[in-house]
């Protein structure tokens, strides 16, 4: 079976090997908060499916966010309502809105203690500013898709 994300657009983001004895996959949504058209998220599917897991998608939104504002979360919460419908039936689907800062801390390690795998998309500008949090760290492997950008270049693209 051919694969729906191509090899050449996938990076594991950290040497963990996939542990298939966890209960689940994980797709962290932070980049293409959506759920046509994302690879990040079909390499997710890819996974849970070769592993027999169900997929849990996290989307969380953060008081803090580098690009909070009332429009900005509007717009953040109207596509968690769209995901939420289009991934009825399909995925255990987990929006998660901050209630206070830093009331979510430790949400995503738990989660990711308990997969075999977390999958996200490649978002470059929220890594590259001043006051970015550090990666996250985890001993479950981390791949993340995307397009060749400063700091992931495919040796299959020209540079």
């Amino acid at each position: 079976m051919t694969p729906a994300v191509p090899a050449e657009r996938v990076r594991a983001a950290n040497g963990a090997p996939i542990r298939p004895g966890r209960d689940l996959v994980l797709y962290w949504m932070i980049a293409s908060r959506r759920v046509r058209f994302n690879p990040a998220l079909e390499r997710a599917v890819e996974i849970a499916r070769e592993l027999g897991k169900p997929l849990v998608v996290l989307e969380a939104l953060r008081c803090d966010h580098p690009y909070a504002s009332d429009r900005f979360h509007a717009f953040v919460l109207e596509g968690m309502a769209e995901n939420a419908r289009r991934l009825a039936g399909r995925a255990l689907y987990h929006p998660y809105v901050e209630p206070a800062r830093g009331a979510g801390k430790g949400l995503l390690a738990a989660l990711a203690g308990r997969a075999c795998a977390v999958v996200n998309g490649m978002y470059t500008l929220l890594s590259s500013l001043p006051n970015a949090p550090p990666p996250f760290a985890t001993s479950t492997p981390m791949m993340r898709k995307g397009w060749p950008s400063m700091r992931m270049v495919s040796p299959t693209m020209p540079s």
